[in-house]
Formats: structure tokens, sequence, C-alpha cells
């Protein structure tokens, strides 16, 4: 009996999960790797109005050969830029609705310590940060929230793909969001080339 195929789509999801637990591992140790605002270390004020947020986002992404213009690489160290674009699909009941809107970012992945070396082929995670703009709305007066996101991006050996897992937070925002506060978890799979597919997922507390 020939068994069924597995699309990359349906593999994902586990492959997030199994990165995670890896990432669990390296977390700390990879954040001395980044050179990024103070306020990345911060925690969102507690509120009585935090409810669940779940996102899901779709576009496309990329590295960069060179370090981000907006993002400083640590002094001695070798980082690239990953940017992405993706279309957002999810909200936070009815405290806010991301649906249609679009997700903007820019990382930093310092490529100077393999924090967690996977097999003979070379693979491993990295460490990356940077900041995201959530923009949702009419394009003449839209609403905006920002996030700042850390963690460890890790090579899916084979694939071409790079799986980010790591945290968020969220430090500003205008229209319906500017009093927004909230953190979570925040994971991404993104092609491992100047330009291709990315898919990434968010969920935690959310205060708009």
């Amino acid at each position: 009996m020939s068994r069924p195929k597995l699309s990359a789509k349906s593999l994902l999801p586990a492959a997030i999960l199994s990165f995670s637990m890896l990432a669990t591992m390296a977390f700390a140790q990879s954040q001395a790797d980044l050179n990024l605002p103070a306020t990345s270390a911060a925690a969102p004020a507690a509120s009585s109005s935090l409810t669940k947020l779940q996102v899901v986002g779709f576009g496309t992404g990329g590295y960069s050969m060179g370090a981000c213009t907006s993002i400083t690489c640590k002094t001695g160290d070798t980082c690239r830029c990953v940017t992405g674009t993706d279309t957002l699909s999810g909200s936070a009941g009815a405290h806010g609705n991301f649906s249609k809107g679009t997700l903007t970012e820019t990382l930093s992945l310092d490529i100077t310590t393999n924090t967690l070396p996977i097999g003979a082929a070379g693979g491993g995670c990295f460490a990356i940060g940077g900041n995201a703009t959530i923009t949702v709305g009419p394009t003449r007066s839209p609403s905006t929230a920002d996030m700042l996101i850390s963690g460890v991006s890790c090579d899916v050996i084979g694939s071409g793909t790079g799986l980010l897992v790591g945290t968020y937070v969220f430090t500003g925002g205008t229209g319906q969001f500017s009093s927004v506060s909230g953190s979570g978890n925040f994971s991404q799979s993104t092609a491992i080339a100047a330009s291709g597919a990315q898919s990434l997922a968010f969920t935690g507390g959310f205060t708009p």
C-alpha cells in the first residue's frame, strides 16, 4: 500500500514544534549575540483587559548577505538581514481584528556563533531579533501596532528553509492600537533565499 504524500505545509507545524524545544535550550545564550534596544527585554504591564491573541500570516520574505541598515550588528560579528511582508488572519476577540492586515518586519540574524549545531551537514541555530509593524484598516487612516521580536533561527537541513522560534512584545501603536501591550510566542518559516515564501504565527496576551 502506497504512503500518502506529505506537503511542506503539512509538515510545518511539527517542524516548528521540534525546533521550539531546541530553541528553549539555546535561547538564553543566543541573546548575548544580539545588539537590540534595551526595550526588547522589557515586560509588558499587566492589564485586566488582557485577552488571547491568535494570528497567522502568509507572504514573502528573504535573506540579504549584508547586515540590516536599521539594526546595528554587534561589533566584530557577522550579520544577515531577514525581511518580510505577510498578510494576516486572526484577532483578539472584541479587542482587535488583524484579518487582512499586513505585517512588515526587519530582523538581524547573527551568524557568528552556531548556538546549537544540528548534525554533520552544517545546520544550526543562530540568534535573531528585530522589529515588525502590523498595519490594519483603510489606507488613509490605518491603525498600527509595533513589535519587537527575539529568538533563534534554525536551518531545516535540505529544505532551504529557516525556522524562527522566539517571542514578541508590543511596544506601541496608533489608532485602535494606540495603547497596545502584550507579549507571547512567535514562529516563522522563511525561504533561505533573496526572496521566497514565508509563513508565520504568533499567540499570546493582547490589550489594545
